[in-house]
C-alpha cells in the first residue's frame, strides 16, 4: 500500500506594479509657485465676507480684518490650506 501525499506549496504572488510611488502628494496640497503676473488688490480694499485669491495658498474667503490701515491683519479660510491669519501689507491677494 503506497500513500502519494501530494505537497501543494503556494506559487508565489507576482506583483505587476513593482514600482512604488512616494510622489503622491497632490499637487493641491502644495502652496503655489510665485506668479509673476499675480496682480494682488491694496490691502485696504479687503473686507470680511470677500471671496478672495492668495498668490500661493490659491481661493479662499475672509472671515475677519482687524487693526489700522498701515497694519491690517486677515483671518482667511483657504479651500486648500485651511484658515490663515495674515498681515495684509505682506500677504499677496486678490478680490475675485
Amino acid at each position: 500500500s503506497s500513500s502519494s501525499s501530494a505537497a501543494f506549496a503556494p506559487k508565489p504572488s507576482v506583483s505587476s506594479s513593482s514600482s512604488s510611488s512616494f510622489a503622491a502628494i497632490s499637487a493641491a496640497a502644495q502652496p503655489k509657485r510665485r506668479d509673476e503676473n499675480f496682480v494682488a488688490d491694496a490691502p485696504i480694499k479687503m473686507k470680511a465676507g470677500m471671496r478672495v485669491e492668495h498668490e500661493r495658498f490659491g481661493f479662499g474667503q475672509i472671515l475677519s480684518v482687524t487693526g489700522n490701515a498701515g497694519d491690517l491683519k486677515a483671518v482667511v479660510e483657504f479651500e486648500q490650506h485651511g484658515r490663515k491669519t495674515l498681515l495684509l501689507k505682506f500677504a499677496r491677494m486678490r478680490i475675485v
